[in-house]
């Protein structure tokens, strides 16, 4: 009986800390101003390489 306890005990304890860990990760989001200085990034940095979708076919790539 004690094993059965403490397999049950395990289990929700695993499927509990499942739910705390997307809790955590939908709380973090990003916000409209770290969208646009990643846009940003990307346009100054990556797009000539990578493109507008980043599938490598930019300018420089095709050179």
């Amino acid at each position: 009986m004690k094993t059965i306890s403490l397999y049950l005990l395990l289990g929700v304890v695993l499927v509990t800390g499942g739910f705390v860990g997307v809790k955590a990760y939908m709380d973090n989001r990003y916000g409209e101003a770290d969208l646009a200085n990643g846009k940003a990034q990307f346009t100054n940095n990556c797009l000539m390489c990578h493109g507008d979708k980043g599938h490598g076919d930019g300018l420089v790539a095709q050179s």
